[in-house]
């Protein structure tokens, strides 16, 4: 069996394993077993420290794809085994998208217009998915964030120091904690974060080789 072969073997089995002990989690040891399938979901990303290869490579985008559903997962995991995270500022960007919702028109000047995107993106979600926003739509925003977030790290530390380097750096961030609760929690630190590391992958690449995009791109990113 190859590294390859073996990291979604581990994929599966830790994936399975995750599902199972969320949603059946009163039989003896489940805790146990639901730690164990978390170390070896994880294992299934470290393998790839043992494997080389290139930017651009097609082993690099299974990496990338790998570390999207092992950090969907993970999240989807936690929140079945021990229910939703929401703090104060839940309700708050609840009460904000909810608003939206009803009344069609962000004020400049207000505190909505503060984080406009994460409300406006909720909104759009709630609107085309039909999801209601409490049950789903907005919790779906901040999973698909969440598990963006080690993405953009990965390609954040790569343009900045190598692969293996970078590998690591997205496995530590997936599986921090912070992350986790975040993952599908209505706050909008998660979106914030993906334009900031968006942002400073875009100046690295206009530094390295100028080109206007970038520099539209950055500025979009900034007004969000």
């Amino acid at each position: 069996m190859n590294k390859i072969n073996l990291s979604h073997t581990l994929f599966i089995l830790g994936a399975v394993g995750v599902i199972l002990t969320s949603i059946y989690s009163t039989f003896p040891f489940a805790k146990l077993f639901f730690i164990l399938s978390h170390l070896i979901l994880g294992g299934s990303l470290l393998i790839y420290l043992l494997i080389d290869f290139n930017k651009g490579s097609k082993v690099e985008y299974h990496f990338l794809a790998l570390l999207f559903l092992v950090s969907i997962i993970k999240v989807l995991g936690v929140h079945l085994k021990y229910g939703l995270y929401m703090g104060a500022d839940s309700f708050v960007e609840y009460t904000k998208i909810t608003w939206l919702l009803e009344n069609k028109v962000l004020t400049v000047g207000d505190d909505l217009s503060i984080t406009p995107l994460a409300i406006i993106y909720g909104a759009i979600v709630s609107n085309v998915t039909g999801i209601d926003l409490l049950d789903g739509s907005f919790n779906l925003i901040h999973l698909i964030t969440s598990a963006l977030l080690p993405i953009g790290s990965y390609i954040l530390i790569r343009n900045s120091f190598n692969i293996k380097v970078a590998i690591l750096g997205a496995f530590i961030l997936a599986y921090h904690l912070t992350n986790t609760v975040l993952g599908m929690s209505m706050t909008r630190e998660n979106l914030a974060l993906l334009f900031f590391f968006v942002s400073l992958i875009l100046v690295i690449k206009q530094l390295k080789s100028p080109k206007i995009s970038y520099l539209f791109l950055f500025s979009f990113m900034s007004i969000g």
